[in-house]
């Protein structure tokens, strides 16, 4: 299965904070990376408690993701969109 549709697939099933419909962006795009669209501080807490690597305009490298880490970061993406409230 593609990166792009197994994020989709953990992030739509797995991680009841993010709904389908806010996920389908990431299987719709083109290229190594993918925009998330967090704010800055779920960004921040991505990186920082999570170890994520994440540029901080928003994009992840889809390259880095594979079937023994795609569910531990769309675990931390649930995690963080549920925790950091929408501030810049």
């Amino acid at each position: 299965m593609p990166t792009r549709e197994a994020m989709k697939l953990v992030l739509g099933t797995d991680c009841p904070a993010i709904k389908e419909e806010k996920v389908n962006h990431i299987t719709k795009q083109i290229g190594m990376f993918s925009y998330t669209g967090l704010t800055a501080g779920q960004l921040n807490h991505l990186i920082e408690k999570h170890k994520v690597f994440i540029l901080k305009d928003g994009r992840i490298n889809l390259c880095g993701l594979n079937t023994t880490n795609v569910e531990g970061v769309a675990k931390a993406f649930d995690e963080t969109v549920r925790n950091v409230k929408n501030q810049i």
